[in-house]
């Protein structure tokens, strides 16, 4: 896969040719597939006069240059996302909010369109490209009609059928103990990537794998760290505190998809795991760390 060049237009990002190839991959058929996974990727802004908006792989300066950056480090000025993702025919581009269409290109390409309306901060925007096999459920708790994608490597699916049939019962119980989820509009979806552990992009987390603690985390973090952000990284705790708790939520509220772990034993394995370090803080004091 190749990932593309950013250009700015009307105040908006968009990806266009691809320009470089992603560095992570694996062997498929004895060829090389290339999966590309970029973290924070766009944004749609009005023009305005400051601090550059930093994101996990862009920055954007007052004067609409782009180039490749560390992580946000401002949170208070959240924007909507408009995603193009040009890539190869034969693979789909997967990112935030609701798919606005596949426009087909010439050379055996493609341009995917995403777009979200509800406004996010920029380290949580994303987009995936590869091969994929498919599944949609409904999620129609508290009056919802929501769709719930799964977008996971061929050779992933099978293993991951039943932790995929576990996700709406965890939408439905969370959002019973925090009000609806919070981008009912659009969607929620899990993409497979090749990091390790998970990240909660808004609407679509990208996970390596599929266990239903990491589930439970990721899902809780739409709610707190997503939807309600920390001011700063030195308060990363709020975010990572809540969605850990998530998990114990998770387990109380669903115990025959957990069995034989209870929430009691979970918790306590938790406390037993932060009390054998001899010191430290949830406070993060040198927020550049996450610069």
């Amino acid at each position: 896969m190749q990932m593309g060049l950013f250009c700015a237009s009307k105040g908006s990002i968009l990806f266009t040719e691809p320009t470089h190839s992603s560095g992570c991959g694996r062997q498929i058929g004895g060829a090389q597939m290339l999966r590309a996974h970029f973290a924070a990727i766009c944004v749609t802004l009005p023009l305005w006069q400051g601090p550059a908006v930093a994101a996990i792989g862009v920055k954007v300066d007052a004067n609409t240059n782009i180039y490749m950056s560390g992580r946000a480090t401002r949170f208070d000025d959240k924007a909507t996302f408009e995603v193009w993702v040009t890539h190869p025919a034969n693979m789909a581009a997967v990112s935030n909010g609701l798919l606005q269409g596949v426009d087909p290109l010439s050379g055996n390409r493609a341009r995917s369109r995403w777009k979200s309306d509800y406004p996010m901060a920029a380290y949580l925007a994303s987009f995936v490209v590869t091969e994929w096999s498919r599944r949609t459920d409904t999620y129609t708790g508290f009056g919802a009609n929501m769709p719930v994608e799964f977008w996971v490597f061929p050779e992933s699916f099978v293993s991951w059928g039943p932790g995929m049939d576990r996700v709406v019962p965890m939408l439905t119980a969370l959002s019973s103990a925090y009000g609806q989820y919070p981008f009912a509009a659009e969607k929620y979806g899990i993409a497979q990537f090749t990091w390790n552990g998970g990240m909660e992009h808004q609407t679509m987390s990208t996970m390596n794998s599929f266990g239903l603690t990491l589930i439970a985390h990721e899902l809780g973090h739409q709610w707190w760290g997503d939807n309600v952000t920390c001011a700063t990284w030195n308060h990363i705790w709020l975010n990572e505190g809540f969605a850990s708790y998530c998990e114990y939520l998770a387990i109380e509220k669903l115990p025959a998809i957990f069995s034989p772990t209870t929430a009691s034993s979970f918790m306590q394995s938790v406390h037993t795991n932060v009390m054998s370090v001899a010191n430290g803080s949830v406070y993060v004091p040198d927020a550049s760390v996450y610069d």
